[in-house]
This record gives C-alpha cells, structure tokens and sequence, in this order.
C-alpha cells in the first residue's frame, strides 16, 4: 500500500457527506440516507445508501439530524458481503471515531474490510488500532499473485511504502517497491 507522507486539508471532507454535512430534514432521512439498517452505540444510527455499484454506510446524529461519518465503497462480484474501501468522510470535529465504524461493520453486519491501495497515516493508524482486537482478523492479500501476506507483528510495516521511500529508492528497487504498494491490500474479517 502507499502510504501517502502527508493529507492536503480539506474542508473535511463536507462534500461527501449526504447534504454536504448539512441537516436533514424530519422524514427526508430515506432521500438521503437510504435504507436505516441498524442503531449505532452513542445513539447514533447506522444507514446504508446504494448508487449503482457504490455503497455508502453513514452514521447519522438523529439529534443533531447530521450525518457524523461516512464510509464508500463497492463489494466484489463474487462476495456481497465484502466492503472494498473508497474513502471515510468526516464531519469537523466529529464524535465517532472510524475504527468504531469499521469494526461495528465488521462483528454487526459480518462484512469483509478492504482498504485502498492508498492511504493516509490516519488510514494506516485505523488499521493498526482494527489489529488490536481479538475478534477481528487482520491479513494482507496479494491481488497480483493471489497469496497472503503475513502483517503480523512489524511486518505490518513492510507491506506500507511511503513516497520518501521511492525517492529514497535506488533506480533498480522503485519498480518493486511500487509494485508491493499497488497489489497488497489489507483485509479484516471476523476472527
């Protein structure tokens, strides 16, 4: 995976909540949410929205009628119950953590995790803090070769490639460095 050294801000990321962040309106929450699937520990609820291929799960605030977090991504062909990751989407200062979400789709909706080919240092620590638990299974998966890579204990760091490491990288090495960034994959499912 490339692990990207550092995040442009964004306006955190308000576009891509439904509503741009902003309120919903009483008994619009359908419009915008999808379907309701599920409540959320801290009183939230947990929504799924399909848009073709795409699937986004929001954890909406009914209080605050704002939509605190989201996650997208599609599912492979083959597995309807797998989530391969596009983004996560956050509010300002928002009160749900990410590893939350993710584990919450993990042991409630037994989906099947899997990250980006690229992420950010907020990304990777998400999937560090995801290891820690008992119950959930972390692996990496070669797309290319269609093998496992062991990401227990330091190997975790192994399977991350930062851009100071290509620059760093002798001419000969950058091709094989980039391609372990491009073909691994992290996966988290029920343990």
């Amino acid at each position: 995976m490339l692990l990207i050294d550092f995040v442009y801000k964004k306006l955190r990321t308000l576009d891509q909540l439904p509503r741009r962040g902003k309120r919903i309106p009483i008994s619009e929450e359908s419009d915008w949410l999808g379907e309701f699937i599920s409540s959320f520990p801290g009183g939230y609820e947990l929504w799924r929205a399909r848009y073709g291929l795409t699937t986004a799960y929001n954890v909406f605030d009914p209080e605050s009628r704002k939509v605190e977090l989201a996650i997208t991504g599609t599912r492979f062909l083959d597995n309807p119950n797998s989530l391969k990751i596009y983004g996560i989407y956050a509010r300002p200062n928002n009160r749900v953590r990410a590893v939350k979400l993710y584990e919450f789709l993990v042991k409630k909706l037994n989906l099947m995790l899997i990250s980006d080919h690229v992420q950010s240092p907020g990304g990777q620590r998400i999937w560090k803090e995801l290891r820690r638990k008992h119950s959930i299974q972390i692996y990496g998966w070669n797309f290319r070769t269609h093998e496992f890579v062991d990401v227990s204990g330091d190997n975790l760091k192994k399977v991350y490639v930062t851009n100071k490491d290509i620059e760093k990288a002798k001419p000969g090495k950058i091709r094989n460095l980039k391609g372990i960034a491009k073909n691994v994959r992290l996966v988290a499912c029920l343990a």
